[in-house]
């Protein structure tokens, strides 16, 4: 996801066994592994909502410290909420976005307004789901499908996969950090709703977000896994411009097809 991308950058790195660290090519246990159990679910969120109802009162560097301090708190909890509330979830991380960049670029009051946003999408999270534990999945035990991120390209390798869980080996095999997100749709990549920018709407008609790994730097390598129904999918890097420079790629998951 775009706007998520970028603030993860600052962030990587701050993560650990116990956190989920996310940065790229981590031996970390990845936040989308993670279950959360109802009464954990609950407390993080809430922790959530709390850490950043305080950072607006802070600058400086205890700002920095108290941003920090709440993605560890969300990395705990993100693959359950996910897993449950996809839309949600793609609130949040915008909300904990802005709050990120209204810290590093001196805007107390776009911190104020996302941290009070990022609490009412909190409240409709609960409204719609109580305390859903969710299902978020583990790694596979089959072969993992390599997936090379170039200059401007996305390159599974193979074009059609069998369906269950599926776990991606993405390589950042260019000069720029990249990601790559997997969507769900039946609509050719020309067809994808996009924003004014050009980027792919991810929450946009016809297409349903599946999950993503942001900020993979050149060089490194990161695991993915998501349980795949059979249908059409699409990787691609959603960072502002690399969508429309070609950076995609169609994948089919079929009941049959070998690896």
């Amino acid at each position: 996801m775009a706007m998520a991308g970028v603030l993860a950058a600052g962030l990587a790195g701050c993560g650990s066994d116990d956190t989920g660290g996310r940065s790229a090519g981590s031996a970390t246990t990845a936040p989308e592994e993670k279950v959360s159990t109802g009464a954990e679910l609950v407390a993080g969120l809430a922790a959530v909502k709390a850490l950043a109802a305080g950072v607006p009162s802070l600058e400086g560097g205890e700002a920095d410290r108290a941003v920090a301090a709440l993605y560890t708190r969300w990395f705990r909890v993100e693959g359950t909420v996910r897993a449950t509330d996809r839309d949600l979830y793609l609130d949040m991380e915008d909300q904990l976005a802005a709050i990120k960049g209204g810290v590093d670029d001196g805007d107390g009051d776009r911190v104020t307004a996302a941290a009070a946003e990022l609490a009412t999408v909190i409240d409709s999270y609960f409204a719609a789901h109580g305390a859903t534990t969710g299902t978020t999945v583990a790694a596979g035990k089959r072969t993992p499908v390599a997936v090379a991120l170039t200059d401007y390209r996305v390159t599974p390798e193979a074009a059609s996969i069998s369906s269950g869980v599926t776990t991606f080996d993405v390589t950042n095999r260019a000069t720029q950090v990249h990601e790559m997100v997997v969507v769900r749709t039946d609509l050719p990549p020309a067809d994808l709703p996009v924003d004014h920018d050009g980027n792919v709407d991810e929450k946009g008609s016809g297409v349903e977000f599946i999950d993503e790994v942001e900020d993979v730097k050149p060089g490194t390598s990161t695991q993915l896994s998501v349980d795949l129904p059979t249908g059409s999918y699409i990787l691609l890097c959603n960072l502002p411009g690399h969508f429309k420079l070609g950076m995609y790629r169609q994948l089919e998951v079929t009941a049959s097809a070998g690896r």
